[in-house]
């Protein structure tokens, strides 16, 4: 039986595109990895919030207090930005990876599709020998004739 010579290609190809599946999952991990690290400032800042709103109501207004704490949900306001350009990083990596891997599918798929044809073609030549084969061994009976006893 023939041998698909560009086998080691598509031996290539399958690896990197499992290199690329897990690149994408990786980056997907830190993805989500930060998103969680603003959701949990944020939880942070509002939790402060409704704290610092408490205690405005519950006694007599200090002023330093108020200071201190619009000064800390300041900190905390430029932290979840940072950490926001931090999270759009990372979503263009993950669609960079994201793209990376649809290529290498694709590249894949493209030497898949020449080994399907291979093997097709294979199927078509040996069906061919067979019906040949099959001819041959009918003209064979046809020709020995009708044995007749006597």
């Amino acid at each position: 039986m023939a041998k698909f010579r560009l086998q080691p290609v598509l031996t290539l190809r399958k690896y990197r595109e499992q290199l690329r599946q897990r690149d994408l999952a990786v980056a997907l991990g830190e993805e989500q990895r930060r998103k969680d690290a603003v959701l949990r400032l944020a939880d942070l800042r509002r939790e402060q919030t409704d704290v610092f709103r408490g205690q405005q109501q519950t006694g007599p207004l200090d002023m330093q207090a108020v200071v201190a704490q619009r000064q800390y949900l300041g900190l905390l306001g430029r932290e979840i930005g940072f950490r926001l350009r931090g999270v759009a990083q990372a979503e263009r990596e993950t669609a960079r990876r994201r793209g990376d891997m649809t290529d290498a599918m694709q590249d894949r798929k493209a030497v898949e599709i020449l080994e399907d044809r291979f093997r097709q073609r294979l199927r078509r030549d040996e069906d061919r020998r067979e019906m040949a084969e099959l001819d041959e061994v009918s003209l064979r009976i046809v020709a020995a004739g009708p044995k007749v006893d006597a």
